[in-house]
């Protein structure tokens, strides 16, 4: 077992600052000294929490999106010991972009360089640095592989691998599930929708569509902003999602 390390704040406004200076490594990982930032110790602090080292853990295939599943379940597992507070800083994922998953995050996201050195060094900080929790859920190469796995393992704790299946089939879905604070953010709430999904998803999967899908977080998200979802007995809470779903398939088929 390893110690959970991370830079320090101003090692972190260091490197956002030298993007620029650093964008051959970035694109290429490989090239470089792969410990370099574990020299730098003055920069680095480390935690009384263990996790397992994510190095060799992480699957880099031909068609990188595929292997997002297996890769957020090992991720999760390896880290957590995380509380979601902990997986909330930035300062942890971007030590941990840098370090142990600087080659995967390369290959999965910086895979095409761009010609402009302003959008090249764009795709970096999105991918290396997690600066908010629409970054650190969504665009930073490793936290989102933990994020994704808490709440496959928060909604589906039996087989968090089909929920990962089915949610990132589609990025669309995705975005559209997770990107919408009033239905995922509370573990009871998603799970009904995910019982839904699931029937979607051995039927016809008409839901899925993406006119269909994002219909039916808008109305979602809708209702949770004028009935306090989580206050709903769970046969009105069913009742009211399968009923938006309808009405979502109704509105576009």
């Amino acid at each position: 077992m390893a110690k959970v390390r991370y830079f320090t704040a101003l090692a972190v406004d260091e490197l956002r600052g030298d993007i620029a200076g650093r964008l051959d490594w970035y694109y290429d990982p490989s090239a470089g000294d792969p410990r370099r930032w574990e020299k730098a110790g003055e920069a680095i602090r480390e935690a009384d929490i263990d996790v397992v080292e994510i190095r060799d853990l992480l699957t880099i295939s031909a068609q990188p999106h595929h292997d997002d599943p297996g890769n957020a379940v090992a991720v999760y597992n390896a880290l957590n010991g995380l509380t979601p507070h902990q997986a909330s800083d930035e300062r942890l994922w971007t030590y941990v972009a840098h370090t142990q998953g600087a080659e995967y995050v390369a290959a999965r996201w910086l895979s095409e360089r761009p010609s402009d050195a302003v959008k090249a060094a764009q795709k970096v900080r999105n991918h290396f640095f997690a600066r908010g929790n629409r970054a650190l859920i969504r665009d930073n190469g490793v936290s989102r592989l933990w994020w994704l796995g808490y709440i496959a393992h928060q909604t589906d704790p039996e087989e968090p691998n089909r929920f990962l299946e089915i949610l990132l089939h589609r990025q669309d879905v995705r975005s559209a599930l997770l990107e919408r604070p009033a239905v995922s953010t509370n573990p009871r709430v998603l799970r009904r929708i995910y019982d839904v999904m699931v029937e979607q998803w051995q039927g016809e999967r008409e839901l899925f569509q993406r006119e269909a899908f994002r219909q039916w977080m808008v109305n979602l998200n809708r209702r949770g902003g004028v009935v306090l979802l989580d206050a709903l007995s769970d046969d009105q809470l069913r009742k009211l999602i399968r009923d938006e779903a309808d009405h979502a398939l109704s509105a576009v088929l």
